[in-house]
């Protein structure tokens, strides 16, 4: 039930966007607030030059992944309670404790990705907290030919467990859009 109530809370705050003065693809903004439970929504966003179409394949599929972001080892099962293990290294294989996992929770076509990690790799700061920690993927139109991609990781807590998690993440969140942007750009 506490999943379900973060991410509903996820998906209502999607409808404040970022200000139209940020609207210039392939730039991140973050967006980041404070729940009404008193835990944090990470959240960034930035318009992208693709149809939704293409940003839908770039997150639910292997190939999505490598070539939008950038990571040489993906292994996809995308469906309802599926799993997504990914690595930075070329010559990861399935079932490796250095890889990275992620649960599919839900989606809807076009629109929305959830997930929660299962695993993470050794360095990680504070895996425990892996099971309060989930991300929701938005897709939206953005006008004018652009896409609005939404990445919003809930659950942060208090703490400096919290605080470690939240700092790497707000890094590497953007880092990502930024790879996916550069991807879509290349490819005119």
């Amino acid at each position: 039930m506490r999943t379900l109530r973060i991410l509903t809370l996820a998906a209502l705050a999607a409808a404040g966007s970022a200000s139209a003065g940020d609207d210039e693809p392939g730039k991140v903004v973050e967006t980041s607030y404070d729940a009404p439970d008193g835990t944090r929504v990470l959240r960034h966003e930035m318009l992208l030059r693709a149809s939704p179409g293409d940003v839908w394949t770039a997150l639910t599929t292997a190939e999505g992944w490598k070539a939008g972001f950038g990571i040489p080892f993906v292994k996809m099962d995308f469906r309802l309670g599926g799993l997504i293990e990914t690595s930075y290294d070329a010559k990861a294989v399935p079932g490796l404790k250095t890889n990275i996992r992620n649960r599919v929770l839900s989606y809807l076509p076009l629109r929305m990705v959830s997930m929660q990690a299962e695993q993470a790799p050794p360095g990680f700061p504070a895996p425990e907290l892996l099971p309060h920690l989930f991300t929701v993927m938005e897709i939206a139109e953005g006008g004018d030919g652009l896409v609005r991609i939404t990445v919003s990781g809930v659950g942060y807590g208090k703490g400096e467990a919290y605080d470690k998690v939240y700092r790497l993440f707000q890094e590497g969140n953007a880092w990502t859009l930024r790879r996916l942007h550069e991807h879509f750009e290349k490819r005119g």
